[in-house]
């Protein structure tokens, strides 16, 4: 397949490595503005790959399978805008957009021409292969095109696909900002060690282990539900209960996370309403 990767940071690098290192790409066009770094990045393979520091610097005759739009959505308006006006055969084509922003809606995209649109949502762990990715289809979305979609996001960790936008934003406030949430829990349970006398180092170092076992468990372990692993830790009468107790009091723990949930919704819906 050949694709036209619109942003190359943090999440745009990282599905471009795994895609490369996969052999799932015959061609590679890139606009990022680190030309230099990337080229040095993926010298390797530098026989498929070409990087570009803007839109309006590509090839006239570039005619890609795919458009990956992996950028910010407070940037998409202007990128969609270059893309149209410099690149006339994306119009001629109805060559199809695989994105990644959040909260911008199909019917945004759109707007901007009436390309086949997939909306993905991948998080940071697609950096070091454990990647969690759902995505949604338009109606008209081809056969091939799906399937080769589902390849491409397959190899960034687990993937499915859902059935639509809604979904995809509240799997979004799980997976997509679920990293921060457990890094949060852990960095609180750090400062409360730190406050029964344990050194911040000590602390923090058994925090993050202690997330790194229990992601690891959670993993190797698939025939337990969540509920079950975490009983499994809980004795009854014990210490890890009277803690869960406290937590479970009037429903405290998951008021305080659904509360967080409906903000991350509300800014998502804010951000996609434009």
């Amino acid at each position: 397949m050949q694709i036209l990767l619109i942003g190359c940071g943090n999440m745009g690098g990282a599905m471009l490595s795994a895609w490369l290192e996969r052999g799932l790409l015959t061609r590679a066009v890139v606009v990022d503005h680190a030309v230099q770094e990337l080229r040095r990045r993926f010298a390797s393979h530098a026989d498929v790959l070409d990087v570009y520091s803007a839109v309006n610097v590509l090839p006239a005759d570039i005619n890609p399978d795919l458009i990956v739009l992996a950028v910010k959505p407070q940037q998409m308006t202007e990128v969609l805008i270059e893309l149209t006006r410099h690149m006339q055969p994306i119009k001629e084509n109805n060559i199809p957009m695989l994105t990644i922003a959040a909260g911008l809606r199909s019917s945004y995209y759109k707007r901007h021409g009436a390309n086949p649109i997939i909306r993905a949502m991948p998080n940071t762990p697609v950096m070091v292969g454990k990647g969690m990715t759902v995505a949604v289809r338009d109606a008209d979305c081809p056969a091939p095109l799906q399937h080769a979609v589902e390849k491409l996001l397959s190899a960034l960790g687990d993937f499915f696909w859902l059935e639509n936008e809604d979904q995809l934003d509240a799997a979004m406030t799980l997976h997509g900002s679920g990293p921060a949430y457990f890094f949060y829990l852990a960095e609180q349970l750090t400062h409360a060690g730190m406050a029964h006398g344990l050194s911040e180092s000590e602390a923090m170092r058994l925090a993050r282990q202690t997330l790194i076992g229990a992601g690891a468990l959670a993993e190797a372990d698939v025939q337990n539900s969540l509920p079950q692993l975490r009983r499994n830790v809980t004795s009854p009468g014990g210490v890890t209960e009277a803690a869960i107790k406290v937590w479970d009091s009037a429903n405290a723990f998951y008021n305080l996370i659904k509360a967080g949930v409906d903000a991350n919704m509300r800014r998502a819906h804010e951000l996609g309403d434009r």
